[in-house]
């Protein structure tokens, strides 16, 4: 993925990929966490806790941004 403005690259493994595809519309965090849980062998925390950090990445470089 290329951020035009800032030319920032940021390169996405397929997790991330399934991520940001859920991202197309406004998602909340539980619903996001709950759709993975469904998709991926993991735990809660540990699935909470990693997608959390993704999302502040991308957060961070303006990529997404946080609605209320």
């Amino acid at each position: 993925m290329l951020d035009v403005d800032s030319g920032f690259y940021f390169g996405l493994n397929s997790v991330g990929s399934i991520i940001w595809s859920h991202l197309k519309e406004p998602i909340s965090l539980q619903e996001l966490i709950d759709k993975l849980m469904n998709q991926f062998d993991v735990d809660p925390y540990t699935c909470e806790k990693e997608t959390v950090e993704f999302l502040m990445q991308l957060l961070e470089k303006n990529i997404v941004r946080k609605e209320s």
